[in-house]
């Protein structure tokens, strides 16, 4: 991992995710969604209804093989899932009866993705009102299963012709690739050398914005179980996925691309 702290003046960072996901509450309604909009709707007044998402846990094998997605078999059909956004639409809060996530988007260039020491403490925040919530109605604690730091990153092809101008995995200068989908997943160890977490690496290109513009994507996605169930742990995990998450970016990027993007140490 880098020894200094790096900085980018304008990084690639289109989007940056960090999740959780908790036992289901149980009891929670239809009827208690509106109760949970109002503690988010002066911030994030607007609301759309989407798709619940399916539990995931990390699991590892004797083999390291991939993770497990969990099914859940509910004779009433599925709460969908809220997203509560800011009238910018650059924040975005996703609730279900076992998820909360908080999303920073790009959404105009001249958005300047904040820093993820600035979008940790809102997550934190955001999610202690969801529990207080559910402690003070339902009298529960939310159990903390899993965990999720990942960044989307886009970077224009008008800025980077090729693959090869930004990345050091795919030399499209010697071949003519017409595109790319590549997914790899890295499974990390804890001090005992017992797997805990996975890091997905993903790219894609070309791809085209809402603007239209082509593109290449870049994907890097830390998911796995905290070492508690508790916001403290939570964090934890999350400063340890930043941390992975910018040293393999260091990695995987050229140094002209990082100049490019105003790399800086200190």
């Amino acid at each position: 991992m880098p020894s200094q702290k790096v900085k980018f003046t304008n990084p690639p960072v289109d989007e940056l995710v960090l999740g959780v996901q908790f036992d289901t509450i149980e009891c929670l309604q239809t009827i208690h969604l509106h109760q949970i909009w109002e503690l988010y709707k002066s911030e994030f007044p607007n609301v759309q209804e989407m798709p619940p998402l399916t539990p995931r846990f990390e699991t590892f094998d004797d083999a390291g093989r991939d993770s497990v997605s969990e099914m859940e078999v509910n004779p009433l059909p599925p709460l969908r899932r809220l997203w509560f956004s800011s009238d910018d639409e650059q924040h975005l809060v996703q609730f279900q009866h076992d998820r909360f996530i908080f999303n920073w988007r790009k959404r105009h260039d001249q958005n300047v993705y904040p820093s993820f020491d600035i979008l940790l403490p809102i997550f934190e925040r955001e999610f202690q009102r969801l529990k207080d919530f559910v402690n003070k109605n339902f009298e529960i604690q939310l159990e903390i299963n899993q965990a999720e730091v990942a960044y989307i990153n886009i970077m224009q092809r008008s800025d980077f012709q090729k693959m090869s101008h930004f990345q050091l995995i795919i030399d499209d200068d010697s071949l003519e690739i017409e595109g790319m989908q590549l997914f790899v997943g890295e499974i990390l160890r804890d001090d005992s050398d017992k797997p805990f977490a996975r890091l997905i690496y993903e790219m894609q290109s070309p791809i085209k914005q809402d603007s239209g513009t082509p593109s290449h994507r870049l994907g890097l996605t830390v998911r796995g179980g905290p070492a508690g169930t508790d916001l403290s742990s939570v964090r934890a995990f999350m400063e340890m996925a930043h941390s992975r998450i910018i040293s393999q970016f260091l990695k995987l990027t050229s140094d002209n691309a990082q100049k490019f993007w105003g790399k800086s140490e200190g």
